[in-house]
Order: C-alpha cells, then sequence, then structure tokens
C-alpha cells in the first residue's frame, strides 16, 4: 500500500509541474512534505556527496557497521550502535554529523576529512529534516563514474 501511496503521490506531482501548479513530494507516510528548493537542494548538494563519499561502505552492496545511508529510513534506522545515524532537525544528536567533523572516536570519511562545502551541506540538510524526495532514484542507480568523477572535481 505505502509503496503504491509513493507512486500516486510523484504521479499527481508530475502531473501538477505539468499544469503549472506546485507539487510536494512525500516519501512516506511518517515523512514530511519535500518542497521543490529542498529537493534542488538535495540532489545538488547532498546526494553527490552520499554518493561519492558514503555509497561505497554505506550502500546497497556493502554497509560497514551495519550503517546504509542510501534511505531516510535506513538513516533514521542507523546501524549496529542502535542509534539513528542522523535525528531529523538535530544536529546535535546526529552521529552522522560529529562523524564527518571527525570529532570522537568514529569519522568519516576515515582517510580525509569532507570539505567545508560538503560538511555545510549535509548539516544544513539534516537541520531541514533530512528530506528525501520520493522522486529521487534509490541508491542502486547510484551516480556513474563519470558523475561520480564530475561531483568529486
Amino acid at each position: 500500500m505505502v509503496l503504491w501511496f509513493r507512486r500516486l503521490a510523484c504521479a499527481c506531482g508530475i502531473v501538477a509541474a505539468i499544469a503549472g501548479g506546485t507539487a510536494l513530494c512525500v516519501q512516506a507516510a511518517d515523512a514530511p512534505p519535500v518542497t521543490p528548493e529542498q529537493e534542488k537542494f538535495f540532489e545538488e548538494k547532498v546526494r553527490p556527496v552520499l554518493a561519492t563519499k558514503c555509497w561505497e561502505c554505506h550502500g546497497s552492496k556493502k554497509q560497514e557497521s551495519g550503517l546504509r545511508l542510501d534511505s531516510r529510513d535506513s538513516i533514521l534506522k542507523g546501524g549496529d550502535s542502535g542509534k539513528p545515524a542522523a535525528a531529523a532537525g538535530d544536529v546535535d544528536k546526529s552521529l552522522l554529523i560529529e562523524a564527518i567533523h571527525h570529532r570522537g572516536d568514529v569519522q568519516m570519511p576515515p582517510e580525509t576529512k569532507l570539505p567545508d562545502n560538503e560538511i555545510a551541506s549535509i548539516t544544513d540538510w539534516v537541520k531541514q529534516g533530512l528530506p528525501w524526495p520520493a522522486s529521487s532514484p534509490s541508491a542502486s542507480l547510484a551516480l556513474s563514474a563519470a558523475d561520480r568523477a564530475a561531483a568529486a572535481g
């Protein structure tokens, strides 16, 4: 039923966009609506960081420490620690934010700290409540090698 609702919600959003209206995509019944501005921010600033710096170890193929960062639900579920990776809207309670700032025992990515602008984007995204557009493809359709190189460059 939820999958059907997601498809319907996105189909309605496409129709509204074609008709010149404003649409909000909803990921699931418990996820807040995603505004067009949040969707653009996610696709331009957040997804490229997650895809190029996180999903290799925390995606659909591999889950170090039992953690996946390829969906909002997975981030809220967390990994082996039993705690959510991020608390929607609360950076102070988000392990992800602590890890990308290289504070504490867990530092991600482990070899090199993210650039300040990428840390700022992820932090802002958590403050926004982790909006994850329903119309976005899943992480299993992650960026191609060319896209990753362009995003990293």
